[in-house]
């Protein structure tokens, strides 16, 4: 974790967290590799100042998947954290849209 992430985390401005999906040993349609074992889809920052979000990041660095997103903002609106808020997510959608044509 960044040096800036954790100075953050240790003053209590902000908390990390992490997403994952777990997947039934006999879910239907999902792949069979998957099926028992839980995925990491994504970690995000939240800034207690405002109830933001801050940055948000998939596996390996990368944007989240869409429908992980879908999730987040389900979590967000649940926690009155207001997703929009965040420059890394806005960044995804650009990159998604542009990906889209």
């Amino acid at each position: 974790m960044n040096k800036r992430y954790r100075s953050r985390a240790r003053v209590g401005a902000a908390s990390y967290w992490t997403m994952t999906y777990t997947y039934a040993k006999d879910e239907e349609g999902v792949c069979a590799a998957w099926r028992g074992t839980t995925k990491y889809v994504l970690t995000f920052e939240v800034w207690k100042r405002g109830r933001a979000l801050g940055q948000v990041e998939g596996p390996d660095n990368t944007c989240p998947e869409p429908d992980t997103l879908k999730h987040l903002q389900a979590w967000a609106e649940g926690m009155d954290v207001d997703p929009r808020s965040s420059p890394s997510l806005l960044f995804c959608a650009l990159i998604q849209g542009l990906n889209d044509r």
